[in-house]
């Protein structure tokens, strides 16, 4: 169809000033030609069929000893629009494919192309003013196409008869170019979306003697706050350094851990009577906590002090926990909170993780008691249905 509209002139010019969006949209879409093979191709039957199978779509065949080709071409396919044209029927052609219409306007594309071959002047390409483009950025885009053509045509490569090898080389080694440009922005600090926030969450680590400041290499600090992964490293880290376990029980050190464990909202049971060591405990951790939040925010994070504090600790499960390490059975600590079982067993068995890795902190700092602590809290909450392979066999 835009075939036949080209090829009878007005009918499509017409239609193209009309609007500039239906313009874009043809030249930005894919149009269905015949082209006619040159020679120096060596297209032959072979070669035609292999196309045919590959391209959904295309076809081809010889006519007269040349070879020609039905295919789709987009916009960057076209090298210019000529003011020569020839009357056919697209509809026979691209449609229905007749052999007769197809032979003729075969033969027709040879006469002119000979012709043309004599004398390359009669070739003349339509004159911007004669498209009756309205729109600026296409004009621009035709006359910087114009300008390279004519700086191509002077240049002393374009008759070389090695053209087509040093294009192929100029060709891989811009790919190159372009390949080591895309890699080496892969590896550097512009492709990090969040450097600024590593740089700052760096300088809170310094801060916090977790790194150096001078070399980053890991302190004694940060190597206890690797070992934790199942809650906030800092927190534990700080409960750790701060001895606020070295007065708590077992029991009460679980009860504490479970303020970082639990992720649901909710405060401390007032009914319950809790020790006095882990009251205080919590008031410490509440206090670090909020030291915590106060050090990132001046560091310039992201971070509010009192949501940090609010989103990282939930006290609602620490007299359900605390009752469980005590040797209380499931069904007795049920009552205590209006979660569902499942959810008491999550944190129960998120607990376990979380004093392992104390554990684990305790030994790479050398405090042989706080590991020994945390090894019996861990033994304590590790038992029956909670943690039963299944509950159908045990």
């Amino acid at each position: 169809q835009w075939y036949q509209r080209r090829v009878h002139g007005q009918q499509w010019y017409q239609r193209r000033v009309h609007g500039k969006q239906w313009y874009q949209r043809r030249v930005h879409g894919t149009v269905t030609s015949l082209i006619l093979c040159p020679e120096s191709w060596n297209v032959d039957e072979a070669k035609l069929d292999k196309l045919q199978a590959q391209s959904k779509g295309t076809s081809g065949g010889m006519t007269g000893g040349r070879a020609y080709i039905i295919t789709e071409l987009s916009s960057q396919d076209v090298c210019g629009i000529f003011t020569e044209r020839i009357s056919t029927s697209a509809r026979e052609i691209v449609t229905l494919r007749r052999k007769g219409a197809i032979e003729t306007l075969v033969r027709e594309l040879r006469e002119r192309e000979q012709a043309y071959l004599v004398s390359p002047n009669k070739l003349k390409e339509m004159k911007l003013s004669e498209m009756k483009i309205n729109s600026l950025e296409v004009a621009s885009t035709i006359n910087d196409k114009k300008e390279l053509k004519e700086a191509l045509a002077m240049s002393p490569c374009h008759d070389s008869p090695g053209l087509a090898d040093s294009y192929r080389e100029v060709r891989r080694r811009q790919h190159l170019r372009e390949r080591i440009t895309q890699l080496s922005y892969a590896v550097s600090d512009n492709n990090i979306w969040l450097i600024k926030e590593f740089d700052q969450r760096i300088k809170v680590l310094q801060e916090l003697c977790y790194i150096d400041d001078r070399d980053n290499s890991v302190q004694l600090k940060g190597r206890c706050a690797c070992e934790v992964s199942t809650c906030d490293e800092l927190i534990v880290t700080e409960l750790i350094f701060e001895n606020v376990f070295t007065d708590l029980e077992p029991e009460d050190c679980v009860a504490l851990l479970s303020c970082l464990v639990y992720q649901k909202k909710g405060g401390m049971d007032e009914s319950y009577e809790f020790p006095e060591e882990l009251v205080k405990a919590k008031e410490k951790l509440d206090a670090i906590t909020e030291t915590l939040g106060n050090v990132q925010c001046k560091l310039g994070l992201d971070i509010l002090p009192a949501e940090y504090k609010r989103d990282s600790i939930k006290p609602a499960m620490m007299h359900v926990v605390r009752e469980w390490a005590r040797g209380r059975p499931f069904k007795d600590i049920c009552p205590y909170t209006e979660e569902q079982e499942g959810t008491i067993v999550r944190c129960i068995m998120r607990l376990d993780e979380t004093c392992r890795g104390c554990k684990n902190a305790a030994r790479a700092i050398g405090d042989q008691l706080l590991q020994e602590k945390m090894e019996e809290a861990s033994e304590m909450i590790k038992r029956d249905i909670v943690f039963a392979a299944s509950l159908y066999i045990e």
